[in-house]
């Protein structure tokens, strides 16, 4: 089964949807249903004022940065692109920008664009690990776990030590349902950080839907444990309860909780 586990955000399958449903449609009809279907941060995208966007240009492309930082803290993604796209117009090398945008694109599940800036990133500094590990979030978020795993392994040959690459990868491999390199990876982290929950909920599910059950209830118990989050604290209880009363295939197909393992540990990204 092709699953995410902690992912950093939700995202459906409404794309694979529309490419099919489309097919058969009108070109117009094709095109009204995609805009319809887009995240209202995308939808707003199409529809800015030329005065706001004249009123960007004043303002220097490090200063646009800056603020655009602040406005992707704050969730106002559609704000935040455009002081970075007026920043790429006015300096194309800053690559603080490119990197910024392709974060905003992907929070908002733009995926193909966000993949654009990222790639740009990477050309423009490629010692630089943090620029792999995003496309590699993209490109697992958006099911393309080869391509995702190869950047993993960029940024992992940069800085061996980065947890993001390695809890990554394992979900990569999860997605691959290669269940055993996961399993080493997530229990890599929790070698140096024994007290990581994610790690130990992400393995847990390794385990879950490689059919080993009481190392995925170990797993499970231990997450519970560490996570201090009630929402999620709830629903690793009711993962924990549905591994206990579930068949094993019905076990093998169940899918988790979705977030990201984005927590910096010491030392690591």
């Amino acid at each position: 089964m092709r699953a995410f586990l902690f992912t950093k955000k939700s995202f459906s399958n409404r794309a694979k949807f529309l490419s099919f449903f489309c097919s058969s449609l009108k070109p117009v009809l094709a095109v009204v249903v995609i805009v319809l279907s887009w995240p209202a941060p995308a939808l707003s995208l199409l529809a800015q004022p030329s005065s706001s966007r004249s009123a960007l240009t004043k303002i220097p492309a490090n200063s646009l940065i800056s603020r655009a930082k602040d406005l992707i803290e704050r969730n106002e993604l559609p704000v935040a692109i455009r002081y970075l796209t007026e920043a790429v117009k006015q300096s194309p090398r800053s690559v603080e920008a490119y990197l910024l945008r392709g974060e905003a694109f992907d929070k908002m599940g733009l995926p193909m664009k966000a993949l654009q800036d990222l790639t740009r990133y990477v050309e423009f500094r490629p010692h630089d690990p943090q620029g792999f590990i995003q496309r590699a979030d993209t490109n697992n978020f958006n099911l393309d776990h080869k391509a995702a795993i190869e950047d993993y392994n960029r940024a992992l040959r940069l800085a061996p030590n980065s947890r993001s690459a390695i809890l990554g990868r394992g979900m990569a491999y999860v997605g691959l349902e290669r269940y055993d390199l996961a399993i080493q990876d997530y229990e890599s982290v929790l070698r140096r950080y024994p007290n990581d929950h994610e790690a130990w909920a992400n393995l847990g599910m390794a385990y879950s839907q490689s059919g080993r059950k009481d190392k995925a209830a170990e797993s499970f118990k231990k997450a519970i444990e560490l996570e201090k989050n009630p929402e999620w604290k709830n629903k690793l209880n009711h993962m924990l309860e549905q591994l206990s009363s579930a068949p094993k295939a019905e076990r093998q197909k169940s899918g988790g909780p979705t977030r990201f393992p984005n927590t910096k540990a010491p030392g690591l990204w």
